[in-house]
């Protein structure tokens, strides 16, 4: 799926444009089932290259209710069938950039998430960041084109 990093200074309006992409993206109800359908979902990247706070964070801000000391693995099992379940298109990440503080090889397997999420579900991912974003992505080799 096309997928896309936006990069820009510190208050060059980054977070606005995906806060108004967000809004006019809005959930609604699901005539043909129970709960809601999601078409994006808007999160700030952990503060570092954190695959289970991205994780815990996502639950959170979808169900609520998930089992904080589950292991990882579970929670990104629960994670993709949730997603699944709401129908999400586009998973929406700002502050992209706090990966950069962790190091390399995490940052490398928090991008492999990303891109393991937008091809299990079929999703497209929009980043905004700071250069630093785009520093950490540099070390995905296999990947030459922004996210």
């Amino acid at each position: 799926m096309p997928s896309m990093l936006l990069i820009g200074e510190s208050g060059n309006g980054k977070t606005t444009l995906l806060d108004r992409f967000h809004t006019q993206h809005p959930m609604c109800d699901n005539p043909a089932g129970e709960g809601k359908i999601i078409p994006t979902l808007l999160l700030e990247a952990p503060p570092s290259a954190d695959e289970n706070g991205f994780y815990n964070d996502a639950l959170d801000l979808i169900c609520g209710v998930f089992n904080h000391n589950a292991r990882t693995s579970e929670k990104c099992s629960q994670l993709k069938g949730l997603l699944r379940v709401v129908g999400l298109k586009v998973l929406v990440i700002d502050e992209l950039h706090n990966i950069a503080t962790g190091p390399g090889p995490k940052q490398q397997h928090f991008l492999t998430v990303l891109k393991y999420l937008s091809n299990e579900l079929d999703i497209s991912i929009l980043c905004a960041g700071t250069d630093e974003a785009q520093g950490a992505m540099a070390w995905d080799k296999q990947n030459r084109e922004p996210i």
